[in-house]
């Protein structure tokens, strides 16, 4: 005969002496010889006589874990500038095609330089005249045979024509049109032929690292935040990318009420690609929590999810528990002891204060 059966036929026969005794003892008898704690201990007695239940369990040790909130998002590069024409020009040569890594320095656009080139010589030749006569002015002065006057205007054409020559050799320059930074051509906005004038975009460049994850979070979320906080990112391909919160709005969005949260992560390889979909992991608190397998879980009486585990004197306790996180091969929960012992097989067959005998498994 099982375990419950006799646990249930105690319990009967508990009952039914109970209720002869009070049919045929005077009420003074039973008030004073059977208290409720007399009929809990024969209770108690009675159980303890019934042979054990036999279940199979393991002993499982709560782990450190880290709360963490998540936030969608995406990812954002940190710089997206049009890179556009100071002089105006011809474009004879565009060194860069779309999609292309360049390096800051690199020549994206080369406007036409002949006549650049010739108004350069012209002030260096100017420049050159300007110093020799300023030369010689001052050779006259110890002989007295020149005025100080005629000195300074010399000195004054020196200066202007090196003025001259650094604006023309600066034009020059900037006929090559160069990347401002490292990044890659997103977008080609002149082709050879084209005449730009100043201001005219010759490309687009992005720069992707480092990149920044950008997500919202409401208004109840934000004071868990704090700047320079480690925090990762999980991308659509399953990667997890980690970095440092770089950002904390101080003004909500005034349709949504949410602020906006920016994440720093290196991209030295520029592997994280602009606009991805992500989703913000910025750890809480730490907490305490047993791994276990979702088929141990069960309903109490009140609609509580709990577990059942064997506690003092090998009874069986039906625990509540609260679910904070899912994994592929079972649920983190907390609300057990540090050191708990799972009924892995048979928690269907028991009832809570029943004595147990425990053969225990592999701790997984």
């Amino acid at each position: 005969m099982s375990r419950n059966i006799w646990f249930a036929l105690a319990i009967l026969v508990l009952a039914i002496s109970w209720f002869a005794f009070d049919f045929l003892v005077s009420d003074e008898v039973v008030a004073s010889n059977k208290t409720i704690a007399q009929i809990q201990a024969e209770t108690d007695a009675l159980i303890e006589d019934l042979p054990a239940t036999k279940v199979r369990g393991r002993i499982s040790t709560a782990k450190e874990m880290q709360r963490t909130t998540q936030l969608s998002g995406r990812t954002e590069n940190k710089r997206t500038v049009q890179v556009r024409a100071e002089v105006g020009g011809l474009v004879v040569q565009r060194a860069v095609e779309l999609g292309v890594q360049v390096s800051k320095g690199d020549a994206l656009c080369v406007l036409e330089q002949e006549e650049r080139e010739a108004r350069v010589r012209e002030a260096k030749d100017m420049f050159r005249e300007a110093q020799l006569e300023y030369a010689g002015q001052t050779s006259l002065r110890a002989s007295g045979l020149q005025i100080e006057r005629q000195i300074a205007a010399a000195k004054a054409r020196v200066t202007q024509a090196e003025t001259m020559k650094l604006q023309r050799e600066k034009e020059l320059a900037r006929a090559t049109i160069k990347a401002p930074f490292d990044g890659f051509i997103e977008e080609v906005h002149a082709e050879i032929g084209d005449l730009l004038q100043p201001g005219a975009a010759c490309v687009t460049l992005i720069d992707l690292d480092p990149m920044k994850v950008v997500a919202k979070a409401s208004e109840k979320e934000i004071h868990n935040f704090t700047l320079d906080a480690e925090a990762q990112a999980r991308l659509p391909s399953g990667d997890i990318i980690a970095g440092t919160i770089s950002f904390i709005g101080q003004q909500s969005d005034q349709k949504t009420r949410s602020f906006t949260i920016e994440m720093l992560v290196d991209n030295p390889d520029f592997a994280i690609r602009s606009g991805l979909t992500a989703e913000l992991l910025i750890p809480l608190d730490s907490y305490e929590a047993h791994k276990i397998p979702v088929a141990l879980l069960g309903l109490m009486d009140n609609g509580d999810i709990g577990v059942r585990i064997v506690g003092d004197r090998d009874r069986v306790e039906f625990l509540p528990i609260n679910i904070v996180t899912e994994d592929t091969d079972g649920v983190w929960v907390t609300g057990l002891p540090e050191v708990s012992t799972l009924i892995t097989v048979g928690q269907e067959f028991v009832v809570v204060g029943e004595t147990v005998e425990v053969t225990f498994e592999e701790d997984s």
